[in-house]
């Protein structure tokens, strides 16, 4: 039994299922694949995570990407958020969320060894005006693009424990709003509330959307696709 993850297993209100993996933020690596991966058919534990260009020779990672103070884009990319203007951090004491963040040159992005930054679109977990704000870190293509159902993969955490919830549906009806209010049930908290220590990010999802763990191998069964960088988990035991 691994001691350094939890693979969870939760259904929400609506009765939608996801999975998630719990890990500490110091078990955290981020990882570029060149050319790009599927998890399952590589040694690691973790969760697909930066947007990127599909259209591109080298799937160019379109957020912040940074791991020990360099970016880990296959060939270009790491350095700018695209899509979203939200981080989420780990500096070797502190975990952090941190939004309006579009490049790395920002002083919230952690560039010493041991220090970690994904980017993604932030959740605005308890707002009741989370939809324009999440909204507004986006371009109306971008917004018309994550409209809908798909799969969807989100970061979750809290960081008064320092804990990292990575979490998955592979359902291909889930809705922004749904990976929202699954994270907010399971964190236990509401909207027009105090969100406290928890913050919510939203990375790629679609049929990018994989989360493997020692229990868990999820992905998407029609046309997964290959992904160039991933949030993994540095002790998989």
């Amino acid at each position: 039994m691994a001691t350094n993850h939890t693979c969870i297993d939760f259904t929400d209100s609506a009765g939608r299922d996801f999975k998630i993996i719990k890990t500490k933020a110091s078990n955290i690596k981020l990882v570029g694949f060149n050319p790009p991966e599927k998890i399952r058919d590589t040694t690691y534990y973790g969760m697909n995570a930066s947007f990127y260009d599909t259209t591109s020779t080298n799937k160019d990672v379109q957020n912040i990407a940074y791991q020990d103070g360099n970016p880990v884009g296959s060939i270009t990319g790491g350095t700018t958020n695209l899509v979203g203007k939200s981080i989420i951090s780990w500096n070797g004491t502190s975990l952090a969320h941190y939004t309006n963040v579009i490049y790395d040159s920002s002083s919230n992005v952690p560039k010493t060894s041991g220090s970690w930054a994904q980017g993604g679109v932030a959740l605005f977990l308890c707002d009741t005006s989370w939809k324009a704000k999440y909204e507004a870190q986006l371009n109306s293509d971008q917004v018309k693009d994550l409209d809908g159902g798909s799969a969807r993969a989100g970061i979750l955490i809290n960081t008064n424990t320092k804990d990292v919830y990575l979490i998955a549906s592979r359902i291909l009806t889930t809705a922004v709003f749904d990976l929202r209010r699954a994270m907010m049930e399971y964190a236990g908290i509401t909207d027009g509330g105090s969100s406290g220590y928890w913050h919510g990010m939203m990375v790629d999802g679609g049929r990018s959307t994989q989360l493997r763990g020692e229990d868990i191998n999820l992905y998407v069964s029609v046309l997964s696709r290959e992904v160039p960088q991933i949030i993994s988990l540095k002790n998989k035991n």
